[in-house]
């Protein structure tokens, strides 16, 4: 599969899921090689909580409109849950885990490092304010490469 393909089917999915309401569609990517493709979807409800039955049927409508827009193309299709491990890289995913501890990667050191953990106290503005013991730091989000949520077992 040609890159121009893959961009239009992804562009083409990407429009088609994101007009579906209540429905985060987090990442949409197409993978080939010489033999095979699949079609990669990561979506969640506005509140989080998509359950299998929702994977399901967003599953059928991006097989429905892969049949009835790119007929020559052959892909598996897999639809996910963000799951608890996965990378917050947008505003709005930082806002989803206000009150949650975080280890954050920045695109450029700063003096106290590359790397920062604190608990998300504000989203605003295209920042996040950050705290940490008993500093908060304001960090644009623009400035974050990657963040994941940590999470600790009892």
């Amino acid at each position: 599969m040609e890159s121009s393909t893959r961009e239009k089917i992804t562009e083409r999915i990407r429009e088609y899921l994101t007009a579906i309401p209540d429905l985060d569609v987090i990442e949409v990517t197409v993978f080939s090689n010489r033999s095979d493709s699949a079609v990669r979807v990561i979506a969640d409800h506005e509140n989080g909580g998509i359950t299998l039955a929702a994977c399901g049927e967003i599953n059928k409508a991006i097989a429905q409109l892969m049949e009835k827009e790119f007929p020559q193309e052959n892909v598996a299709i897999e639809v996910n849950s963000p799951g608890i491990d996965r990378f917050l890289t947008r505003e709005k995913d930082f806002l989803k885990h206000k009150g949650k501890r975080v280890g954050i990667w920045l695109k450029e050191p700063s003096q106290a490092g590359a790397y920062k953990e604190g608990e998300i106290v504000e989203v605003c503005e295209g920042c996040l304010i950050l705290k940490r013991d008993t500093i908060e730091e304001r960090i644009p989000v623009s400035l974050i490469s990657k963040a994941k949520q940590i999470v600790t077992w009892r």
